[in-house]
């Protein structure tokens, strides 16, 4: 039986609303399919292992605190992130990546915009058909293997010219949905972290 696309305007809240834990948001690369989450749990895992060890290399190439780092442990880090980033262009020229969305992620479901059959028509197909029954994350530009998870239900809240979808993901294993969390949490600190930085100091007013 397929899954029913909800599009009931008063069944959908925010994300971060109807959610308690936390989100953040990023573009990426997605692909819905109508079969039952082919991965398997290693495969995932190993995904989000190898995101959090990307992750971490770009946390520690963003830093300047030169008392944390020797100059040599610097150059050395300095050079991989070259090769992070050469190994990235070269998979984008080999491998058909699927199109970048923008999407706000959270441990137990995923917002994604659609604006229209423009911005993505046979995504938008496959969400309205109600056949989605898993999606594929590309978390990061350096690594091909996406996250591949199996869908419980979709829901629709139209606004306009854009269609806000929230995808909940259908039960996960006990070990995939605690990296899962620890995933999201990471990303969401960082976000947050970011912001603060951007943001114009008030010492002075």
């Amino acid at each position: 039986m397929p899954l029913q696309a909800n599009s009931d305007l008063g069944s959908l809240e925010p994300l971060d609303e109807a959610h308690a834990g936390p989100s953040y948001e990023d573009v990426c690369g997605l692909a819905l399919s109508d079969q039952t989450c082919p991965a398997t749990d290693q495969a995932n895992l190993a995904v989000l292992a190898a995101v959090a060890a990307l992750d971490m290399q770009h946390a520690v190439s963003g830093r300047d605190d030169a008392d944390t780092l020797s100059q040599d442990l610097q150059q050395l880090d300095n050079k991989l992130n070259v090769l992070i980033q050469m190994f990235a262009t070269f998979w984008r020229q080999q491998c058909a990546f699927p199109p970048a969305h923008a999407v706000t992620v959270s441990a137990d479901a995923l917002r994604l915009d659609v604006t229209g059959p423009n911005d993505d028509g046979e995504l938008l197909q496959q969400l309205e058909s109600g056949q989605a029954r898993s999606v594929s994350l590309y978390l990061h530009d350096a690594l091909p293997q996406p996250l591949v998870l199996p869908l419980a239900r979709c829901e629709v809240h139209q606004g306009g010219d854009t269609a806000n979808w929230t995808l909940h993901f259908a039960q996960l294993s006990q070990e995939l949905e605690d990296a899962l969390a620890r995933h999201v949490f990471r990303r969401h600190r960082r976000a947050v972290a970011q912001s603060r930085v951007l943001q114009p100091s008030s010492a002075g007013e």
